[in-house]
């Protein structure tokens, strides 16, 4: 009712709404009722688990415009090994094959994911592992984080610490591997079209969450939502460089038509 013009639903475990009300209402079913319901015209999930990615979740976000592609879906790690000790509910193989069933499910999909790096008992093997997982994860963008210590945790009392020299190189190799990664992401996005919608002066968000920077035509200001053909990499491959497409006369005037 204020104006805005996109809703990013979040929550400290958003995959579990819905388990302490009655009739146990699934998070796809939120969804369907904001859609429903309302008038918005973007709704955006943010952090999910790859083992709460359900069907009924991905028929629901290809059925609907209105339902941005984009997940973020925690990896953490990737080594079956750290996975375990960290007590994550999955293993690399599933996250692969159900990473590649949401992009079957919703065709040009944004992935973005959280990693630590340095987790006790993460040895160099490991770390390997995980790099080449992460490679093939083809993420468009990776939030890092090093391993730290935090009081009164299980993993405190873990045995196996990593240096905070070992962390430290560690943390760049993996920063490395995930700017390919979204540099190559970004790269196949060249050319096409996409909805952005102006968050600031010269910048937004299309529905894969990419961030595009672009000169801001007359009158553009902040909830504005335009067609951005994206035409290249930015420098730091973090984003990309947008024009906004503007129709020529003849469809302008079909439109008015």
């Amino acid at each position: 009712a204020a104006g805005h013009r996109e809703i990013v639903l979040t929550g400290v475990h958003l995959g579990h709404y819905g388990r302490d009300l009655a009739g146990r209402p699934t998070l796809a079913a939120l969804l369907r009722a904001l859609l429903e319901g309302t008038a918005v015209e973007r709704l955006r999930l943010s952090s999910i688990e790859i083992n709460e990615v359900t069907d009924e979740l991905l028929a629901l976000m290809a059925g609907s415009p209105r339902l941005m592609p984009h997940l973020h879906v925690p990896l953490q790690a990737g080594d079956d090994t750290v996975l375990a000790a960290m007590r994550r509910q999955y293993h690399t193989a599933f996250f692969a094959r159900r990473l590649g069933e949401a992009r079957r499910a919703l065709g040009d999909l944004g992935v973005t994911t959280d990693l630590i790096v340095g987790f006790p008992g993460e040895d160099e093997r490991a770390f390997r592992r995980g790099l080449d997982f992460v490679a093939e994860c083809g993420f468009s963008r990776v939030h890092l984080f090093p391993y730290s210590v935090r009081a009164g945790t299980r993993a405190a009392e873990m045995p196996g610490r990593n240096s905070p020299q070992t962390i430290a190189r560690r943390r760049r190799e993996m920063a490395a591997v995930a700017r390919g990664a979204a540099r190559a992401y970004h790269a196949r996005q060249i050319g096409a079209v996409r909805p952005v919608l102006v968050e600031a002066p010269g910048a937004g968000y299309t529905d894969t969450y990419v961030r595009v920077l672009l000169p801001a035509p007359p009158g553009a200001a902040a909830g504005d939502l335009l067609p951005v053909r994206l035409v290249a990499v930015a420098s730091r491959g973090d984003a990309m460089i947008g024009e906004v497409e503007i129709p020529c006369r003849s469809e302008a005037n079909a439109a008015a038509g």
